[in-house]
């Protein structure tokens, strides 16, 4: 009977983290969406900075595994790899989009702030 019941609470904890992950996917990917239709962009666009996205993901991840840097070291190299991936994008954008897209980080900012303020609670 013990068993059963533990193979039951591990069925519907291993259901529920799985249901989880997957609504924080579709979060993601409708965001991701959002940026595209706000900005009007291109699907050339829209891959190009993607593929900048994925480039300078990479470098920080480097640099977060790296044991050479120590932690105040590794935030200043992060950072700088971030306004340089920040340049990148602003390179394929019109002025407006510019403009929009600055908006847009803000709003999704202050959505990510409220959410990890509501989750401390």
């Amino acid at each position: 009977m013990k068993k059963v019941t533990l193979m039951l609470v591990a069925a519907v904890l291993s259901i529920a983290t799985l249901t989880s992950t997957n609504v924080y996917a579709q979060d993601k990917q409708e965001k991701k969406q959002s940026l595209r239709e706000v900005l009007g962009l291109t699907k050339e666009v829209d891959q190009k900075i993607k593929d900048i996205k994925a480039t300078y993901k990479e470098q920080e991840e480097t640099v977060k595994s790296t044991t050479v840097l120590d932690e105040k070291a590794k935030k200043a190299r992060i950072k700088e790899i971030r306004t340089e991936r920040e340049a990148k994008i602003n390179e394929l954008l019109t002025k407006e989009q510019q403009v929009k897209y600055e908006t847009y980080k803000e709003e999704s900012k202050k959505q990510k702030d409220a959410e990890k303020k509501k989750e401390g609670e």
